[in-house]
């Protein structure tokens, strides 16, 4: 069943926010949302503050402000960071402000993934396939980096 965006915004991201408050700082950032639809509403993501909060309204001048319908944004917390890029690339989530903030929230998005709290993306379910795509690098032999196919020579540097 999708996530419920109060749920996500009203007890979810606070109680993230209670226990991890050194992710936040982290972020170190104020965040509004502005949610359309029967589900939606305005909250404020206080990520500066001590302690972290994330309250309903608009507080404050937010650094970056996120706007998307409550559909949309449902999809967001249940599909993680692909169903937010997906979102963005298609117009159905509008970011003003500094965008360049919004890769630091993937930790707080996660939170709606999974009920571990932990923001820890190894304990969170693969829905973008990286964690399975570095098990199928690891079982080929590859830790990363340059990747050569059997019986070919790795290119060297000539200086």
């Amino acid at each position: 069943m999708p996530s419920s965006v109060k749920d996500f915004f009203d007890r979810r991201i606070p109680d993230a926010l209670r226990q991890h408050p050194e992710k936040a700082k982290e972020v170190a950032a104020t965040f509004l949302f502005a949610i359309t639809g029967t589900d939606g509403g305005t909250w404020t993501a206080d990520l500066i503050s001590a302690p972290p909060v994330c309250q309903p309204g608009c507080i404050g001048k937010p650094q970056c402000t996120i706007e998307a319908t409550d559909e949309d944004f449902r999809s967001m917390i249940d599909g993680g960071a692909q169903a937010a890029v997906q979102a963005f690339l298609s117009g159905k989530l509008k970011i003003a402000g500094d965008p360049m903030l919004i890769s630091r929230l993937s930790w707080l998005m996660q939170v709606g993934e999974s009920d571990d709290l932990d923001g820890n993306p190894g304990s969170m379910p693969a829905r973008d396939g990286t964690r399975r795509a570095r098990a199928r690098a690891k079982r080929a032999g590859r830790q990363g980096g340059l990747s050569v196919p059997k019986g070919r020579r790795a290119p060297t540097r000539l200086i």
